[in-house]
């Protein structure tokens, strides 16, 4: 078997050219949303886009590791704000939308923190059918929610047709 090559870190997409710690987030947010700073800052996880960062136990905030992924920040607030209320998977509330700054280059997203554990997180054997069908349904029904909006509305926020 032939070995994969190695690329250095800075050559991987997503692991992108902004990357905050801890100290800088919360020193972020101390000067954009003070409110939301009670407690300690500490890293969360990561996906292709954002870097997440707990904060205070009550609140995330998420940080774009790239410029490119910036107009996603925009089509997601028109959608979470378009979602109705009730029914389905819980949606964040309480958002705040940063801005650039000195801090930090990019705009940046912080929201309450929803209870719960990641689904990623379960272990089939330990979810019981009734609960699996449950779990299934909320998230089912908040995504038809979700497909059931029009893409004018994502158009208008993002300046693009996304019509198919």
């Amino acid at each position: 078997m032939v070995p994969s090559p190695t690329v250095s870190d800075d050559r991987r997409p997503w692991h992108g050219p902004h990357r905050p710690d801890e100290v800088t987030v919360a020193a972020v947010l101390r000067t954009q949303c003070a409110h939301v700073l009670e407690g300690p800052v500490r890293y969360l996880a990561e996906g292709w886009d954002f870097q997440a960062f707990d904060v205070a136990d009550r609140w995330i905030a998420r940080f774009p590791k790239r410029e490119n992924v910036v107009p996603g920040i925009a089509r997601e607030r028109v959608v979470l704000e378009a979602i109705p209320p009730g029914g389905g998977a819980p949606v964040p509330k309480d958002r705040f939308y940063g801005e650039p700054s000195d801090g930090f280059p990019l705009p940046f997203v912080v929201h309450r923190k929803i209870p719960g554990v990641p689904l990623d997180t379960l272990e089939p054997e330990t979810v019981d059918a009734a609960k699996a069908r449950t779990i299934g349904g909320s998230v089912g029904e908040r995504l038809r929610q979700v497909h059931a909006l029009p893409t004018s509305l994502l158009d208008a926020a993002t300046g693009d047709d996304l019509s198919l």
